[in-house]
């Protein structure tokens, strides 16, 4: 009988045995040294300068110092010597995480399981039923093997889905692939619930169609669109700067009666027919065809510009030319319209300053006449052309041959609401905040400069007004003063000092007086109406 074991070399007991403690607790070192091996490092070939109790090296081929001629060996530390154990083949020994077997000659890594077929992948994720590929990674990379690369996805038929999906927090954002059909398409959602096509592919004739519409904020360019002007290729868009209609001279038509496919023409004869202007003015001629022989002309003259319109029913018949009116039918510009009282024909007048009569402004401006009754009822509105002034907009009326005053038009031109909600009479307005000014009816172009609390200085603006009212304090719900005002006037320089302090009542003066210095409350602010600048009157 052996007096070690077969597989381990454990030393046996041995009947009449002296001492048998000593070969018991050498079999009990030897199975702690290989039960779960665990090594310091394999293919070791230089013993460590220092070793605790237990460490075990697997060892190279051609080790040195005390392991010299125990290469393939393990070296194990134990009671302050070294213990060399020979492994067997199959034996399984880690360093960390690094799992090695030794198979007889060294220490090798064990052979990965089969991959095919597998349930399921995750890497640096957990893979399930659907996805059984699952990836978390700031990249992926699918990289040529020679030559090209191809992602290929499949599906089992036309009704089923190949897609791209691609989401945010987990909900479909955008997809693209072969969803529900086999044409290719791109659609997008808000929500992940309803979607959106934005690009579809026909799969059969490759025809691109974009149901959502299309924005292009660049100009479209190439064989698509037209050339010039007498570009005549059929299919292309109608662009600017071409506006061609196939043609560089439009055709000529000489009888304008005749129902004309739809298009531009021009006459060339001074006997041509259905003209609306005399016979030698020529002219131009846009058809516009309908129904049967329904028709809707607009006829230009050449050398005056008049322009005319008429239709015709499905008969073919057409009316009568109808004259558009313009603006030079309309706006009289001769400066010898003396008295406003005389335009009672309807249409819009010019008229200078004082030299005309019943002038609600005193400058130059522009009359708009509304009238009925052959002249006897009549509106007028007149309309300031200097931006001075609050009378900006005035109209009056004429009952039975006599003239109203004229009114004055209050509008934002002329009037603001302060910071108490009331509207007032405005003339140049700055509105004074704790860190800027506004200017909401006509521009001052005040220079804004806060020094402390409650002190702001007000640069290159006029006096405040002489007449009306010059500021307004905001209030609170009950009326009161929210702050007290002080201004300075410096008429050289044009800058204006504003003090605002707490509002204090003297008994004694029976007054407002000034207290310590605050701002003005945010989103509140001080109302101070200037006086108007000299008036800048245009030349007759």
């Amino acid at each position: 009988m052996s007096e070690i074991s077969a597989r381990l070399s454990l030393p046996f007991l041995l009947p009449a045995q002296a001492q048998k403690h000593v070969t018991h607790n050498e079999a009990l070192l030897r199975l702690d040294q290989v039960t779960q091996l665990t090594v310091m490092g394999f293919e070791a070939n230089v013993p460590p300068g220092q070793v605790d109790e237990g460490q075990i090296w697997a060892l190279g081929p051609a080790p040195a110092g005390d392991w010299d001629g125990q290469g393939g060996k393990l070296a194990a530390r134990a009671g302050g010597a070294w213990h060399f154990i020979t492994p067997a083949p199959g034996w399984r020994a880690a360093q960390g995480t690094d799992l090695r077997v030794f198979d007889g000659t060294g220490w090798v890594a064990p052979d990965l399981p089969p991959l095919q077929n597998l349930d399921g992948i995750g890497i640096n994720a957990t893979s399930d039923a659907v996805n059984r590929l699952s990836l978390s990674a700031e990249a992926t990379l699918f990289s040529h093997d020679g030559a090209g690369h191809q992602l290929k996805l499949n599906k089992a038929g036309a009704s089923d889905t190949a897609s791209l999906l691609f989401q945010s927090d987990w909900s479909g954002r955008a997809e693209m692939g072969i969803a529900g059909s086999d044409d290719f398409s791109v659609k997008v959602s808000a929500d992940g619930m309803a979607w959106q096509e934005a690009i579809t592919i026909d799969r059969t004739t490759g025809t691109v169609a974009l149901p959502a519409g299309v924005q292009l904020d660049t100009p479209v360019t190439g064989n698509a669109v037209q050339q010039g002007s007498d570009d005549a290729t059929p299919g292309r868009l109608l662009v600017t700067g071409a506006f061609g209609l196939g043609s560089g001279t439009i055709p000529i038509d000489n009888d304008w009666n005749d129902p004309k496919a739809t298009g531009w023409y021009r006459d060339s004869s001074n006997s041509a027919t259905g003209k609306p202007f005399a016979g030698a003015t020529r002219g131009h001629l846009m058809s516009i065809r309908g129904f049967n022989d329904a028709f809707t002309q607009i006829a230009a003259a050449r050398d005056s510009g008049r322009i005319h319109t008429r239709s015709a029913s499905t008969d073919g018949v057409p009316t009568d030319w109808f004259e558009f009116a313009t603006t030079r039918d309309f706006i009289h510009n001769s400066p010898t319209l003396a008295d406003l009282n005389d335009a009672t024909q309807n249409g819009i007048y010019q008229f200078l300053g004082s030299s005309t009569a019943n002038n609600p402004f005193g400058f130059n401006g522009l009359l708009f006449v509304m009238s009925r009754s052959s002249g006897q009822n009549i509106v007028q509105m007149a309309c300031r052309q200097n931006l001075n002034g609050n009378d900006l907009l005035c109209m009056r009326v004429r009952l039975t041959g006599v003239w109203s005053p004229w009114w004055r038009v209050w509008s934002t031109a002329n009037t603001t609401v302060d910071s108490n909600g009331f509207i007032k009479e405005a003339s140049p307005i700055v509105r004074l905040f704790d860190d800027h000014v506004e200017e909401p009816v006509q521009p001052v172009g005040a220079g804004f400069e806060r020094k402390e609390q409650g002190h702001y200085i007000l640069h290159d603006v006029p006096p405040l007004a002489a007449r009306g009212w010059q500021i307004e304090i905001p209030q609170d719900e009950n009326g009161n003063r929210l702050v007290h005002i002080v201004t300075q006037y410096d008429p050289e320089t044009r800058i204006m000092t504003v003090h605002t302090t707490q509002p204090v009542w003297s008994m004694q003066s029976m007054s407002w007086q000034a207290g310590a210095p605050v701002d003005i409350p945010g989103g509140r602010w001080v109302d101070l109406r200037f006086a108007h600048e000299a008036d800048d009157q245009e030349e007759d």
